[in-house]
This record gives structure tokens, C-alpha cells and sequence, in this order.
């Protein structure tokens, strides 16, 4: 199956991103945190040949968002986000379940290190490049999950 712009623009999509999940574990609570930058800005990656694809800084509405495994499995709550010099960073809470626990323990042991996000994109800009590239820059998205 070909994905076409109109594909990206009205379906919801899924990007992963290479970056460093710090986690903690809060003895006095008990609770698994992690923080990360969900949505690098101004990073671009490819998406088919000959077009790129980018998040605008301020482009991410999280409100509502969730943690989840795989985007399919909730595995924890989002407690915090904010706009950084990097990109949306998030906190967020891992649950006590078995697949939780199991998350908490592979980013401790360094074995998971990526974020992807979950979205529906709001607003766009295409820019037709002089190396005859298509740019694609998101400039609002609805975080659904990361």
C-alpha cells in the first residue's frame, strides 16, 4: 500500500524518535517515573523518497495524552509536559501492572531508549525544496499517545 499526503493529513500516525528516557523510581512512593523528550522540533526524517517530514516548536497539543506500550497498551499517566530548547518533554507516571513494571525495568536496564508519539495532524506546510525535496512541517498536532 502507497501512503499519499491525503493519508498523512487525515489519518492518525505514529513517529518514532531516538532519545535518551530517563527513568526513576521514587522510594517513598513506590512510583516509576520516566521523563523524555516525546517530540524532537525541527528534526527531520525521512518519510517516502523525496519527502521530509518535521514538528514545529509550539506544535503539540498533548492535553489528554496518554502513556501506552506498542500505542496500544495503557501503561502509564502523563503528569507533566513542556515546551524545551529540545522539544516536548514529558513525565509520566508508569502504572503498577505487569506490563508497566516490565517497561520500568527495560528503560532501567537501558534496553528501551526510544519515544514515539500517537497524532492526528490539525495544520500543516508543504515547501517544495531547491534539492527537490518535499518538506512537510506539522505545525499543530494532537498528541494522542506517547
Amino acid at each position: 500500500m502507497t501512503t499519499t499526503l491525503e493519508d498523512l493529513t487525515t489519518r492518525p500516525q505514529v513517529r518514532d524518535f531516538d532519545g535518551a528516557i530517563k527513568h526513576a523510581r521514587d522510594a517513598e512512593t513506590d512510583a516509576h517515573t520516566l521523563t523524555a523528550v516525546g517530540v524532537p522540533y525541527d528534526v527531520e526524517i525521512a518519510l517516502w523518497d523525496g519527502w521530509r517530514e518535521k514538528f514545529a516548536p509550539g506544535s503539540i497539543d498533548d492535553s489528554g495524552a496518554i502513556l501506552r506500550y506498542g500505542h496500544a497498551e495503557p501503561i502509564g499517566l502523563i503528569t507533566k509536559s513542556e515546551e524545551t530548547e529540545h522539544g516536548r518533554e514529558i513525565t509520566a507516571r508508569l502504572s503498577h501492572t505487569p506490563r508497566g513494571e516490565e517497561v520500568a525495568t527495560l528503560i532501567s536496564d537501558g534496553v528501551l531508549t526510544r519515544m514515539s508519539i500517537g497524532f492526528e495532524g490539525i495544520e500543516h506546510t508543504i515547501s517544495e525544496r531547491d534539492d527537490g525535496t518535499t518538506l512537510l512541517t506539522w505545525t499543530k498536532v494532537k498528541a494522542r499517545e506517547y
